[in-house]
């Protein structure tokens, strides 16, 4: 029998393979209040992960009150270079990853991220994860594209030379696991709150990264 063409598989980046969410948590709950915008990291976990940061600020916005003009970019630039301090000084993988990319090492990869590539290179680089991946890296920022558009994962899979249907995603947020099942692709949820969310129809859940390969194990058959 012929061996299974291996699974291109599309990684996203926060709270996937980094654990960086609570990280970014506790800084947008610094300095959105510093503008005006009340908010707290629990809001961060509950409502916003995984959401782009401009969608973040303009629901606060409608909330609360508009920001004055450009103060926009001054929150971002301070928001952006907080997390990327906050990111060398105290970010690891996620519990368990490492060993789970390890085991993966024949499967094509890459990190599909709403963050810029700037963020997914300091990650990648700060948890030593990067030779994983070669270098494919597919920002939203840079295709112009966001999850829970489907668009951003069906163009890292083209570009990987994939199609949707040989491709994973694995991806711990509702906007990305929506955008994988989307695109046609398989979806493994990468459930941290079991409790509290419910992976959806169409996707794999798993509550740890140590799950994994066997997981993409099951899709060949």
């Amino acid at each position: 029998m012929k061996p299974a063409t291996p699974l291109c598989l599309l990684f996203d980046c926060d709270g996937t393979l980094v654990d960086s969410e609570i990280l970014l948590a506790e800084v947008m709950g610094d300095i959105l209040p510093e503008f005006g915008l009340p908010f707290s990291a629990r809001q961060y976990m509950d409502e916003f992960r995984g959401v782009r940061f401009q969608t973040i600020v303009q629901t606060l916005e409608k909330r609360f009150q508009t920001l004055a003009e450009d103060a926009f970019s001054q929150l971002e630039a301070g928001m952006r270079a907080r997390m990327e301090g906050r990111m060398r000084a105290e970010l690891v993988a996620i519990p368990g990853m490492v060993a789970a990319l390890e085991q993966l090492s024949s499967h094509p990869k890459a990190v599909v991220s709403n963050g810029p590539e700037r963020k997914i290179r300091c990650a990648l680089e700060s948890t030593e994860l990067g030779h994983h991946f070669a270098d494919k890296l597919f920002s939203a920022y840079t295709l112009n594209v966001w999850k829970p558009d489907p668009e951003l994962y069906r163009k890292a899979a083209a570009a990987m030379g994939h199609a949707p249907q040989q491709c994973v995603v694995i991806d711990d947020a509702a906007v990305g696991v929506e955008a994988g099942l989307a695109a046609g692709m398989h979806v493994i949820h990468l459930n941290h709150f079991p409790n509290e969310e419910l992976t959806p129809e169409g996707a794999i859940g798993i509550h740890h990264a140590s799950e994994l390969p066997t997981a993409i194990a099951r899709l060949h058959f």
